[in-house]
């Protein structure tokens, strides 16, 4: 019996989380953009690869190497420019959705030992 490499083609319910967006922020990437680019490659080509959330990063750090990097919104640290960055899809949010996306960020931060005010 031939034993498993653990290789995995794109996994349907692979989506970009705003853990995934925060590390593409944090590199000035813009991440739905790259993630749906990353996403066609990956099924065009046949992509496989034992840790998706690794292969992730590894693009990321690549698009950064090859000169992708945009002018984007930061979605963190407004206290640190002492003025709010607005992203385009913040506005089309409930108070409720913005109020869960800020505490989502402040988890994601303090988890990277930041903090958000």
């Amino acid at each position: 019996m031939k034993k498993s490499n653990g290789l995995r083609a794109w996994p349907e319910d692979l989506t970009l989380t705003d853990e995934m967006k925060l590390y593409a922020y944090n590199r000035n990437i813009e991440p739905l953009e790259e993630f749906e680019a990353w996403r066609d490659s990956c099924l065009a080509n046949n992509y496989q690869y034992k840790d998706w959330s690794a292969a992730w990063r590894t693009r990321i750090r690549f698009a950064a190497l090859y000169g992708r990097q945009k002018a984007i919104v930061r979605p963190i640290a407004p206290k640190l420019t002492g003025v709010a960055p607005v992203d385009p899809e913040v506005l089309n949010q409930t108070p409720e959705q913005r109020k869960a996306n800020l505490q989502i960020l402040r988890n994601l931060s303090q988890n990277l030992g930041r903090r958000i005010g």
